[in-house]
């Protein structure tokens, strides 16, 4: 929640409680992009 509301803000801009729904399932889906982006490969070293 910290990074969601840090990278987002904790307001929506939608008005009606459909829209922000989708709003906060957008959202979530691009925090998880972003995070797959910044985490590393790991491999087992031999």
């Amino acid at each position: 929640m910290f990074r969601y509301k840090t990278i987002f803000t904790g307001e929506f801009k939608a008005r009606k409680i459909e829209n922000q729904t989708t709003e906060v399932k957008l959202k979530c889906m691009l925090l998880n992009k972003f995070t797959g982006i910044g985490v590393s490969d790991s491999y087992k070293v031999r």
